[in-house]
């Protein structure tokens, strides 16, 4: 167990690949960890990964990233600078691999900076990976993607998670990357046939690749943008490449917010943000003015949209 410490950067667990050209430094968990409870001033409460040659892996299970605290992004987990980073449910009896973290930004997971990318999956059928009951007291309940950064969720559950200045669940900023590398991008599948060995696909499809109970709601009670999903341009840095956020048999229920799935300012440059949505329900949702607002690129194919508000 790796508890109750403090650091500025990784309050739990910090991984840094700083040397040019970049040496590998990997991290491996094994079985029965928990990293509970740390505290970052900077980035990253529970575990901080940043450079091209870091890597993180579980190759055990159970894990456990809960209750930590950030200060800036990533409460649970926080990569940046071309960290990658895979976290898999392994069997948690619970499958709560990253829950009730805090942050500003990314309560839950934050990733930053091209080539940065985080995947979560489940090796086992019967546990799903949750991401639940984090708070974000800016934007990113859950997840926060910038600046050419990626996260794949294989069969995940984001669930119940909060964030006072919108995107519930999830909060993309695309910014502005070099032209050769890849735009900012998530993406919640059940196909697992591209992710890390050993990932599987959940055995109750209804009860995985599932938003619920995400929240984007201010701390004076006022409703927020996306509840779901916030895309946010800002209009920094060289090239801009258009972001994306693709659901893909996914199912939306229970959010509260101003909006479900909204992009606030149309992104500069090219098409846009995309927002994809294929063979997914939404249902149950109560958004205080429209279910989905302003993207730029709106693919939507074989969907249903029941019971919302």
């Amino acid at each position: 167990m790796v508890r109750e410490n403090r650091s500025r950067f990784g309050g739990g667990v910090a991984l840094v690949s700083s040397a040019l050209p970049y040496d590998d430094v990997v991290l491996t968990i094994g079985n029965d960890v928990a990293i509970e409870a740390n505290y970052a001033e900077a980035n990253g409460g529970g575990i901080y990964c940043s450079g091209e040659g870091a890597s993180v892996a579980v190759k055990g299970g159970p894990l456990r990233i809960a209750a930590n605290v950030s200060s800036h992004s990533g409460g649970g987990v926080a990569l940046d600078s071309g960290c990658h980073i895979a976290l898999a449910s392994a069997g948690a009896p619970s499958g709560a691999v990253v829950e009730a973290n805090v942050a500003a930004d990314g309560a839950g997971v934050s990733a930053d900076g091209a080539d940065t990318l985080a995947q979560l999956y489940t090796t086992d059928p019967d546990a799903p990976l949750v991401v639940s009951g984090n708070h974000a007291w800016g934007r990113g309940g859950a997840f926060h993607i910038a600046h050419g950064a990626r996260i794949d969720a294989y069969d995940v559950v984001l669930a119940d998670n909060r964030a006072e200045r919108g995107g519930g669940a999830v909060y993309v900023i695309d910014g502005l990357v070099p032209v050769d590398r890849q735009a900012v991008r998530f993406r919640m599948t059940r196909d697992v046939s591209d992710a890390p060995a050993g990932a599987v696909r959940c055995a109750a499809p209804k009860r995985c690749n599932l938003l619920i109970g995400n929240v984007a709601q201010a701390a004076d009670g006022t409703a927020q943008r996306g509840a779901a999903l916030l895309i946010h341009g800002d209009g920094a840095g060289n090239v801009i490449l258009a972001p994306s956020a693709s659901f893909y048999g996914a199912t939306f229920e229970g959010h509260y917010g101003r909006t479900l799935i909204e992009t606030v300012a149309p992104t500069h440059g090219y098409a846009g943000a995309r927002v994809r949505l294929f063979a997914s329900l939404i249902h149950r949702n109560t958004a205080r003015e429209a279910l989905i607002e302003n993207p730029p690129r709106l693919d939507v194919n074989r969907c249903r949209v029941a019971q919302s508000r």
